[in-house]
């Protein structure tokens, strides 16, 4: 498992920031004693202790972009990390050979987005080749039907159909970027 130190809202650079960002980095070099990385910008300091499982020969980090605008430190375990280095093989120019790479499809660095994206982009594999089109799935389902446990001890009809009506109002804030990305990964959308 990979150590990751980051700094971030710095509002000057300075030497001593560096330096106390390494040290920190230090502590961790037990999780990734294979590689130490470091990115210094306006803003922000990333460093990274590599464990090297997947491309230990060139998947140092921090990963950055091709147009080095975005700078990426993480700790892989994307499983199916190759499916998807295949299906963009010709339209993106590969860095590495590093499952951390692929992030960059999901279209965000959000912890919570990439780590429930996995799960998803599998299960969304198993739909498609069971020739099943989703229509809906968790993402919105729950709202639409009252999925949730809580619908269930509604006091009356009438305090279920608004709590459903309130979820669906919201639905938008809720972190739906997973599943569309995961589901679309695949067509198993109907």
């Amino acid at each position: 498992m990979c150590g990751i130190v980051a700094i971030f809202q710095i509002k000057q650079q300075t030497q001593e920031l560096r330096t106390k960002a390494l040290k920190m980095s230090q502590k961790l070099r037990h999780r990734g004693p294979d590689w130490s990385g470091i990115y210094v910008g306006g803003s922000a300091i990333l460093a990274h202790e590599r464990l090297s499982i997947v491309d230990p020969q060139s998947g140092g980090h921090p990963l950055y972009s091709p147009d080095k605008k975005q700078v990426l430190a993480v700790n892989g375990e994307i499983y199916n990390h190759r499916d998807i280095r295949a299906r963009y093989n010709g339209k993106y120019n590969f860095q590495t050979g590093s499952d951390c790479e692929v992030i960059y499809y999901i279209e965000t660095y959000d912890v919570t987005t990439v780590r429930a994206s996995t799960p998803m982009y599998l299960l969304a594999r198993v739909i498609k080749s069971m020739g099943i089109k989703m229509v809906l799935n968790g993402e919105g389902a729950d709202e639409v039907f009252g999925g949730y446990l809580y619908f269930h001890k509604a006091p009356d009809a009438k305090a279920f159909h608004e709590e459903t009506v309130r979820k669906l109002g919201k639905l938008y804030l809720y972190d739906c970027l997973r599943a569309n990305k995961s589901l679309s990964a695949w067509k198993a959308h109907g």
